[in-house]
């Protein structure tokens, strides 16, 4: 059964990996993405005012875990 949209919404093409759904809400921001094995999608609600904060942590620890993980584990 189909279900009605009734916010403002887009998916984003996460490459390789499950499409993420962004939804916008008055005062928050939903990401929810379907895995494997769930009916349901897994959600983490942002109030808007954090997504730029937390998306600047993200692309400032990028670089040490990318590092890491190269050290780790080798091509």
């Amino acid at each position: 059964m189909a279900h009605l949209t009734t916010v403002p919404n887009f998916i984003f093409p996460n490459g390789d990996e499950q499409p993420i759904k962004v939804s916008y809400y008055n005062g928050s921001i939903e990401l929810s993405q379907l895995h494997l094995g769930n009916k349901e999608p897994e959600n983490i609600i942002l109030s808007p005012e954090m997504v730029k904060p937390f998306l600047n942590e993200i692309l400032k620890h990028l670089p040490e875990a990318e590092k890491y993980l190269k050290e780790k584990f080798p091509a």
